[in-house]
């Protein structure tokens, strides 16, 4: 089984009027890596449309403040994802106990967005950072060589939250033949100061993740391109606790237990 399911043509600002793929022929999941979801279309090319799934429903959990899991790591690489609006990975509120308060915005955290750049972002509160181009005060302090919507290798991505310091840190490494990572060569992503602060209520920080891609020439909110062979996969998705304890005690959701 796989973690994965809803799949969807309709959501947000995605809407897609007139024919497109099915959501089948471009996002697969994977029975012998129930965390894996691979963007990859069958034909070479992807066309106009709109994309999704995610694990609403099946895998929700609580990250940050009070809650065990501190840090969410998953293994993304992609190409040919120039002038095309893909999100390979994000975290969603739970929209069912999502709160939102005058003055508050979403608690959205982007792992992998692409919009004109790789980038990691949090959202309204309109924090993006390109992934690897980040001054000398960022964690970790070395930039590094931004990654690039034409394409890259497997890169782990972490979110972590910082209890003591109340902030959101992210990085990413990429992973050697042995699958661990090359330390030296990790990028910074965007750091998120007072995040507990900001979203006080457990349920402002209830979780699911979403793939998504959209491709429209209507909005082309973030580039489009009807020829675009883009593709990627998100892997070993994993939920690390404070605690050492599992995210999860049974069903399938137990594959994102660290």
């Amino acid at each position: 089984m796989s973690i994965w399911s809803n799949p969807s043509q309709s959501f947000g600002s995605c809407k897609q009027t007139g024919p497109q793929l099915p959501v089948a022929e471009l996002l697969s999941t994977s029975a012998s890596s129930p965390t894996r979801i691979a963007f990859n279309p069958q034909g070479g090319i992807i066309g106009d449309g709109c994309w999704r799934m995610d694990t609403n429903g099946t895998c929700s959990f609580e990250f940050g403040g009070d809650a065990v899991v501190n840090e969410v790591t998953a293994d993304i690489s992609l190409k040919n994802c120039t002038n095309v609006w893909a999100a390979p990975l994000w975290m969603k509120p739970n929209q069912s106990t999502y709160h939102e308060r005058a003055g508050t915005s979403k608690a959205e955290i982007d792992i992998v967005e692409l919009c004109g750049a790789v980038s990691q972002n949090y959202d309204t509160w309109g924090w993006q950072t390109q992934w690897g181009k980040l001054d000398a005060a960022k964690t970790p302090p070395v930039p590094g060589a931004p990654l690039e919507t034409s394409g890259f290798d497997a890169y782990r991505f972490h979110v972590y939250y910082d209890k003591d310091a109340d902030a959101v840190k992210t990085w990413a490494c990429p992973i050697l033949p042995d699958g661990t990572e090359d330390g030296p060569r990790c990028l910074g992503g965007g750091n998120y100061q007072g995040f507990a602060h900001d979203t006080p209520l457990p349920s402002d920080r209830t979780y699911y993740l979403v793939t998504d891609v959209g491709n429209l020439a209507v909005s082309a909110y973030c580039g489009h391109d009807a020829k675009s062979s883009c593709s990627y996969q998100v892997d070993n998705v994993k939920l690390h606790t404070n605690n050492g304890s599992q995210a999860f005690a049974s069903g399938v959701c137990t594959a994102l237990n660290a």
